[in-house]
């Protein structure tokens, strides 16, 4: 290799790692520090994913959610990823006898804005690993069901990258409560021309709503 070539790669991974490609859309922080989660999309790309502590995403393993940010590892570099966007180096070295802080509640909601041909379009090919693959229970409280809960989901389908995750029981969808399997049926044909979708539900006792907003 040539010392002008040289150059230009050193020069190529000095910006990498100075500019790392991930956003941070926003967080959701559990009680439990492990089931909180973070959305996080590639810079310049168009859904975010939900990511869970401990989950790695494009090189990046997700170590820590806050209420102003995330910590992620890359290689052998901690980094911290503020709301705002702002890289900062994070290394790790809380006390062995440092207080915990205290838990966070989530967000009441979590708007996300999502282009309608690109989301009909994954729709149309992931349809049949979502109708196969997603596991959904129905969770009955006083001999009635209240929402369906979550027991597998097929990973990196637009289900997954929109913030659902294993566990969820789904409440609603469009203030259309979910209590028996034929609502699930008939709710896809009826919220297929909505600008916006609201769905709320229970995570970590908690309840969150996620409103998309389709353009």
């Amino acid at each position: 290799m040539q010392s002008g070539q040289a150059f230009e790669v050193e020069q190529a991974v000095e910006e990498s790692a100075s500019d790392p490609a991930l956003s941070l859309d926003g967080v959701i922080v559990a009680a439990d520090p492990h089931r909180s989660v973070a959305l996080i999309r590639r810079s310049g790309g168009s859904y975010a994913r939900a990511v869970t502590v401990g989950e790695t995403i494009y090189g990046f393993e997700l170590l820590e959610v806050s209420g102003s940010g995330i910590i992620v590892r890359e290689g052998q570099e901690v980094l911290r990823l503020s709301l705002s966007g702002e890289w900062q180096s994070a290394p790790r070295t809380a006390p062995t006898d440092a207080m915990p802080e205290p838990p966070v509640e989530m967000p009441a909601s979590v708007r996300t804005e999502l282009q309608r041909s690109l989301v009909e379009a994954r729709l149309s090919e992931e349809m049949p690993l979502i109708l196969t693959q997603t596991g959904l229970t129905p969770r009955v409280l006083e001999g009635r069901v209240k929402g369906f809960r979550i027991t597998r989901l097929p990973r990196g389908t637009v289900l997954d990258e929109a913030g659902i995750r294993t566990g969820d029981v789904v409440m609603s969808i469009n203030e259309i409560a979910l209590n028996s399997p034929y609502t699930l049926i008939d709710l896809y044909p009826r919220l297929q021309a909505e600008d916006e979708i609201r769905v709320v539900l229970e995570r970590a006792g908690q309840t969150v709503t996620y409103v998309y907003n389709f353009n």
